[in-house]
């Protein structure tokens, strides 16, 4: 009994600690209103889009190939990287690089208004270049590329989050305000 007492209260005293210093699991996409059907369009990064998509589904959407009427458009004009080399080491030999990730987007519902503006997202990690390990290197390369499109996703979905709050905050204030001035007294 007393160690079953303690595993429980070292499994609360985690919780816990894990609630005080603010961690909490990630949630998904939280769409706004009018993006029940969406048309996708990535200029760029096939990971990204495909990201984007599995990210979109699994929040409820359904992507279809044409845009028209009734169907939301999220638009991804620009995503590109880069990598900049920035200290070099003797006889000019680089020493340290940065992959840079920049992902430019816009979102309209499907009656065209505008949920998210074009929005901005640079990301960027440094790694150290060893002239040894040219292979090791272009592997790196890779895998903070895709480190940073899972993060750019992240980006997006709390600019969605975002939206899909506006729109929730507003519907209350839109009815209320439509609501006949002796109406509001009724309800009391």
């Amino acid at each position: 009994m007393d160690k079953r007492w303690l595993r429980v209260s070292l499994c609360a005293g985690v919780l816990l600690l894990l609630s005080a210093c603010g961690f909490h699991l990630r949630r998904g996409a939280q769409l706004p209103p009018g993006m029940g059907k969406i048309h996708l369009t990535v200029n760029g990064s096939g990971d990204l889009q495909r990201e984007l998509a599995r990210t979109l589904e699994s929040a409820g959407a359904t992507l279809v190939d044409e845009s028209g009427p009734g169907v939301a458009e999220f638009r991804v004009p620009v995503a590109r990287f880069r990598r900049n080399a920035l200290t070099f080491t003797g006889r000019a030999r680089v020493g340290e690089y940065a992959v840079r990730y920049e992902v430019r987007f816009n979102v309209t519902d499907s009656q065209g208004r505008v949920l998210v503006p074009l929005q901005t997202i640079r990301l960027s990690r440094e790694f150290t270049y060893d002239a040894r390990q040219p292979i090791g290197t272009e592997a790196q390369t890779e895998e903070i590329r895709s480190s940073l499109v899972s993060d750019a996703v992240q980006a997006v979905q709390f600019h969605l989050r975002a939206a899909a709050e506006r729109a929730t905050a507003a519907v209350p204030a839109a009815s209320a305000s439509a609501m006949p001035a002796g109406a509001a007294s009724a309800v009391n």
